[in-house]
This record gives C-alpha cells, sequence and structure tokens, in this order.
C-alpha cells in the first residue's frame, strides 16, 4: 500500500483527494501524513479527524522518510519549488498542484528538478483526465479540420494567490492538451470580472477561452469542416481520475508529463497575463 503525505490543506482539493484514497479507495494507498499551512490548524485537524489521517506534521518535511509519495497541494504556485524541492532531493514521488508555478521560470526550474532525480513529472489541472474531457477530445479527433474551438471556464481576477492565473491555468492546460502549444498570436481582454482570450494557432485555428467570475461550469463549441458541436464538461470524477493517473505512473504503467506538457501551459498563462 503506498503511503501518501499532503503538504497544503486550505485548497479544497485537500478534503476532496483525502476522501476518495481514505475512504472510497479508489487506489491501493491510505494518505497517512498532512501539513496545512500557517493559519490553517482547525481545517488541518477536521480534515485528519473526518479522513482518518493519522499524523499532522507540524514542519511539512517531517513526513520525509514516512512516506512513498507526495501531493503538493498548496495554492500558491509561487511556493511550489521550495516546497517540493527537499522531496525531490529524498527521491520521493511528488504530483504538484495547480498552478504548477506562476512563471515559466519557476515551471523550468521544478521541471530539471524532477528530471535531475530521475522522478515522473505529475500535476497540474485535474479537469484533463475526467472522463467527460477523454469524450471531447475523442469528438475534436473525428473532424476534418476545425476553424473555431471555445472554451469558458471560471476565473477570479482578483484571487491573492496569482489573481487570473490561479483558476485561470485551468484553460490554459485544456488548450494545451487538446490542441498542443503552436500559438502564433495572442489577443486578451478584461471586461469587469471576466476575461476573454483569443488564440491564434499556426494551421490556423481560432480558440477563445472565456474565463467568468464565479462560473465553474465547463462549455464547449467547435466549429469547422461542415460541422458544429457544442456541450458542457462535467469533471466529477476528475479527482478519482487523476489520483488513478498518479497511481498508475508512481507504478510505472502510464506515462508522466512531458517537460513540455508540464512547462507550456505555464508559459501560455504566463504570456496571456502579459498581453492583457
Amino acid at each position: 500500500m503506498l503511503k501518501i503525505g499532503f503538504i497544503g490543506a486550505q485548497s479544497f482539493h485537500a478534503k476532496e483527494f483525502a476522501s476518495f484514497v481514505n475512504q472510497s479507495g479508489v487506489i491501493d494507498a491510505q494518505v497517512t501524513h498532512i501539513w496545512g499551512e500557517p493559519g490553517q490548524e482547525e481545517r488541518v485537524q477536521q480534515i485528519s479527524r473526518e479522513c482518518g489521517i493519522q499524523t499532522i506534521c507540524k514542519d511539512f518535511t517531517d513526513m520525509i522518510g514516512e512516506t512513498d509519495a507526495a501531493m503538493l497541494l498548496t495554492r500558491n504556485g509561487a511556493d511550489h519549488v521550495s516546497q517540493a524541492k527537499p522531496f525531490l532531493d529524498a527521491h520521493i514521488p511528488i504530483w504538484i498542484d495547480k498552478p504548477i508555478a506562476l512563471d515559466s521560470a519557476d515551471a523550468e526550474k521544478l521541471c530539471s528538478l524532477v528530471q535531475e532525480s530521475g522522478l515522473p513529472l505529475m500535476g497540474g489541472s485535474t479537469l484533463k483526465h475526467s472522463s467527460d474531457m477523454q469524450m471531447l477530445k475523442s469528438l475534436i479527433a473525428g473532424f476534418e479540420r476545425i476553424d473555431y474551438f471555445s472554451f469558458s471556464y471560471c476565473s477570479s481576477v482578483d484571487a491573492p494567490t496569482g489573481g487570473v492565473s490561479f483558476y485561470g491555468i485551468h484553460l490554459a492546460e485544456i488548450i494545451c492538451y487538446l490542441f498542443g502549444d503552436a500559438i502564433e498570436k495572442i489577443v486578451a481582454n478584461q471586461f469587469g470580472k471576466t476575461v476573454t482570450v483569443l488564440l491564434q494557432y499556426s494551421g490556423g485555428m481560432v480558440a477563445n477561452l472565456i474565463m467568468t467570475d464565479g462560473g465553474y461550469d465547463n462549455t464547449y463549441s467547435i466549429i469547422g469542416g461542415g460541422k458544429y458541436a457544442a456541450g458542457h464538461i462535467a469533471c466529477q470524477d476528475c479527482y478519482a481520475k487523476e489520483l488513478q493517473y498518479m497511481y498508475d505512473v508512481i507504478a510505472g504503467r502510464a506515462e508522466p508529463l512531458s517537460p513540455a506538457q508540464f512547462i507550456a501551459p505555464v508559459k501560455l498563462m504566463e504570456d496571456i497575463v502579459q498581453a492583457l
């Protein structure tokens, strides 16, 4: 059984992942250790009590040597290099939550640290592994060509942990996952708390990313080759699917992220912020 340590408790992801592992048993693992950010002591106690996590750590490095893997769940991507490094130095595989970094320099640094350790690259938005996202990827493959693709998801231009990048990285990851990063032009605008981004791909496709404050539903539309499709992406199974993916990567049964997959969405989000 894989013993997992959680670094960070402020994000609601911590409770979700802990529930799926310790209560639903989606993988052969147990979350055995948890550390919470300063000021999150009550939340750490609650998650530990409700999800059966045995050990609360005073320092996040206390779980090194007692866990087989770690999940870095702190909300501020600017902290991830310093928080991941002790685990990588100890050769402990670590999954890094979104945003893995707030700028491409930190993403490249993380990538280098992971590669130097010989461990797999894992992390980012959980949305890409949901069943509905896999369905959308298959749907796109059925188009002879795509002229226009639109995707909407939530954002928060006022997020203290990265502004528009904090949730916007979901859209950057999804567009890179579906179509790659061969983007020639970016036009971005902000209207109140809504951000719209037009991406011109080298193949001619135009992608429209819509980041709406509080809009947690994912919607898409596709136009191309005389065909049209639109729908809603439900992501209820994204946590379970991400955990299974992480488990399989650690076991050597699934491919880890490539450096390009790890860095490209962060670079795209960085370029979007600059365009704004």
